[in-house]
């Protein structure tokens, strides 16, 4: 993508991918796959925004789908690959540091429903199946599921680690959750 006339004070160009429109059928897909091997790692595919000048931020990297009339909306799934003899790949959400002020937040929230027979969604944290079938004791654990606040590292008496609160939904007229 190009830059603007002034390249020191306009505005880079962007670039739009867009599949194509449909009717009554589905629209067109858009694709993003990284290259094959025979014996080595297939190629990465990378999304990053840019760095930021001195006095911005750096750009958003926004993944949402579209809106729906009738139907569900789109999911948004994100999964690593299985291995035939290694372990499969690890998902790692991380915020990045920062250098003043409190450090980002990580947010999980499941979606609210304004129907009258519906519940709100789930947020379900589930540790790995141990598959494995045998009559020896401890050879397919299960995955454990670790809840942890943050350490300090402060070296003042009043510099404390995060806590972990635990607390059910709450409801107008009936029974709170437990």
């Amino acid at each position: 993508s190009g830059h603007g006339r002034n390249k020191d004070k306009d505005g880079g160009g962007d670039i739009h991918l867009q599949a194509g429109y449909a009717l009554e059928s589905s629209g067109g897909n858009v694709f993003v796959k990284s290259g094959p091997s025979i014996e080595g790692d297939s190629g990465e595919v990378t999304i990053t925004s840019d760095n930021s000048g001195e006095w911005g931020g750096s750009g958003m990297v926004n993944i949402t789908t579209g809106f729906s009339m009738r139907e569900s909306s789109g999911n948004i799934d994100i999964s690593t690959g299985e291995s035939y003899s290694g372990h499969g790949g690890d998902i790692q959400l991380a915020v990045g540091d920062g250098g003043e002020g409190d450090g980002g937040d990580l947010i999980a929230v499941a979606g609210a429903t304004s129907d009258m027979a519906s519940s709100g969604g789930s947020v379900i944290l589930q540790g790995g199946q141990g598959q494995y079938s045998s009559p020896h004791d401890g050879s397919s654990d299960g995955g454990s599921v670790l809840v942890m606040g943050g350490d300090s590292l402060g070296s003042g008496w009043e510099d404390h680690g995060g806590s972990i609160e635990l607390t059910a939904g709450r409801a107008r007229r009936g029974t709170g959750g437990e």
